[in-house]
């Protein structure tokens, strides 16, 4: 799978001119197999301190 930067497809296509919203790149990047670069939240790993 290619990863890149999340948001970076829809914000690329409307540089070069193509009217393109977030969800509709979101669909054509599941679509073709592409994932979003982010770090996930660690929501589950305790606290030392507590």
């Amino acid at each position: 799978m290619t990863s890149i930067r999340k948001n970076y497809t829809a914000r690329f296509l409307k540089r070069e001119g193509y009217c393109v919203s977030r969800n509709r790149s979101r669909r054509f990047m599941k679509k073709m197999g592409i994932t979003a670069v982010y770090q996930a939240p660690r929501t589950s790993i305790a606290n030392k301190t507590h």
